[in-house]
């Protein structure tokens, strides 16, 4: 790369400046302390007026994707620093974010929590289930599931596009159904979900070839 701008809020981007110096690299990647939005409106980022970057890249990623998520701050950037993006991801030159693309995802699962009371030793203790309950919807966990757990297939909420997708996109209602995992051969079978497991992934593409 022939100019890099890194930019962290904490005080760990001091470390992170010596480190470059010492390998050699302080001409090329350049520092900017403070939140991003900041620098944005106060034109404290180390840009030449009217320089544009090729990409962003940013680890902003909250808790089911957009749970305490940076990802305002990071399209306000992007709108703001980044060159245009090549809309095709195929032809033409133009700015990226990376990741790119991210999609919300929706599972059931079981929950060996509350089947543990069912038999305790022995001991019947199914009375402690809405206890555990209340407890567990209270705050939404953050876990891993086992796939063993995992009752139904796995369905899309919404899939953004990093390059395009505007802030009044990350409020959004989803249309869901989510399937037995197994095949029920009994149409009265019933598949119990005891807990709702959110998920999401996300994706790296190139706007042009480099």
């Amino acid at each position: 790369a022939r100019k890099v701008v890194a930019v962290d809020a904490s005080d760990v981007i001091k470390e992170a400046r010596q480190i470059v110096d010492r390998n050699g690299y302080g001409d090329v990647i350049k520092f900017a302390n403070g939140k991003l939005e900041d620098l944005l409106k106060e034109g404290k980022l180390p840009l030449d007026q009217g320089e544009k970057v090729d990409v962003i890249v940013s680890e902003w990623m909250g808790y089911a994707l957009l749970f305490e998520t940076m990802l305002p701050s990071v399209l306000a950037a992007r709108d703001a620093i980044m060159k245009s993006p090549s809309l095709d991801h195929g032809g033409g030159v133009g700015g990226t974010m990376w990741p790119s693309r991210s999609s919300i995802y929706l599972e059931g699962a079981s929950d060996e929590r509350l089947n543990y009371w069912d038999d305790v030793y022995g001991i019947n203790m199914s009375a402690m289930k809405d206890r555990v309950v209340r407890e567990l919807v209270d705050d939404a966990g953050v876990e891993v599931v086992e796939d063993r757990y995992i009752v139904t297939d796995r369905a899309e909420l919404i899939e953004f596009d990093l390059n395009t997708c505007k802030d009044r996109d990350l409020d959004f209602e989803s249309e869901f159904e989510l399937r037995p995992r197994k095949k029920v051969d009994d149409d009265n079978a019933v598949v119990e979900i005891q807990k709702l497991v959110v998920s999401f992934d996300v994706s790296f593409s190139l706007p042009h070839v480099p």
